[in-house]
């Protein structure tokens, strides 16, 4: 029992030393429970790099981030929050057979919950992290209690653009994202589907000012996508769910140039505050400024 006790000691304070002070998922936890932003935004990892975080703005899109777990924080702050006006990411591959399938309801669970589990290798989101001194445990056990020195920032070197990789690179790279974001054919009759209609109508019907928007991706992803109609038939049925209860949508998809791409399908970061204010702007006729907290 001793052993046991010792060992789980041992693991949180490894995760706490190593992980949590770093730890994006409780600020943005924290930030969601704390309220009380003029605009927050929901999406995955397109929203995340796209609308740039302010003392105004708050961001709370994730990487990876499924339908169901976008809409379940979606619908959560505008409950709480029925002041904010929310930008809403309506992207073709959350209709993907790997997002709709993807169950992240612990994850979820998890970020709505104010009160975290104190114990943090319980937490379904640092689980990953705990298996991780497991297996270095195993491998190396005087790695555990190693000092870990901070690494010396480097020289500040501007990453490229989309825009500056050669043809063929932007071609090949998209089709490897396309592979992964593809729709499925019978999106529209999915669960998912009214799942969104439902949030979206509640929502709606709560006053919750919403703007649906589809985020910008380059000329090789746009050419690659067009070879299957999917594409557009999903961001047609944003359209038209939008139109239907009466909200803006936005649809960017061909809106903006390749240079400000960091990749066939994500904004660079010297480009986010143009399309963060170009977003507020289109969506509820004013801007904010961008002044990170």
């Amino acid at each position: 029992m001793t052993i046991v006790v010792g060992s789980v000691a041992i693991a949180e304070a490894y995760v706490r030393r190593n992980v949590t002070p770093n730890d994006v998922f409780d600020v943005q936890r924290t930030q969601f429970h704390d309220g009380g932003h003029a605009v927050a935004a929901f999406g995955d990892s397109r929203i995340n790099s796209g609308i740039t975080r302010s003392r105004d703005i708050a961001n709370f899109a994730v990487p990876g981030d499924a339908p169901l777990t976008v809409l379940g924080k979606f619908a959560t702050y505008t409950r709480d929050n029925p002041q904010a006006r929310i930008i809403l990411q309506a992207a073709p591959q959350q209709f993907s057979t790997q997002r709709m399938n993807s169950d992240q309801s612990n994850l979820l669970a998890e970020f709505l919950d104010p009160h975290p589990q104190p114990l943090h290798i319980l937490r379904p989101h640092l689980r990953r992290f705990f298996m991780q001194f497991v297996r270095t445990a195993a491998n190396n056990p005087s790695a555990l209690f190693e000092t870990i020195e901070p690494i010396a920032a480097a020289p500040s070197v501007e990453p490229p653009t989309f825009a500056d990789l050669p043809h063929n690179i932007r071609r090949i790279e998209a089709r490897q994202r396309i592979q992964h974001h593809t729709p499925v054919s019978s999106f529209a009759s999915s669960e998912t589907a009214q799942i969104w209609q439902r949030t979206l109508r509640d929502a709606v019907a709560r006053g919750v000012d919403v703007c649906l928007v589809t985020m910008p991706v380059s000329a090789a992803y746009r050419k690659t996508a067009s070879t299957n109609p999917t594409f557009a038939a999903t961001r047609n049925f944003y359209r038209g769910l939008a139109a239907d209860i009466g909200v803006p949508y936005i649809d960017m998809w061909d809106a903006w140039p390749d240079n400000i791409l960091v990749n066939s399908d994500h904004i660079h970061e010297t480009a986010a505050a143009d399309v963060t204010q170009s977003v507020i702007r289109q969506c509820f006729g004013q801007t904010f400024a961008i002044d990170p907290s």
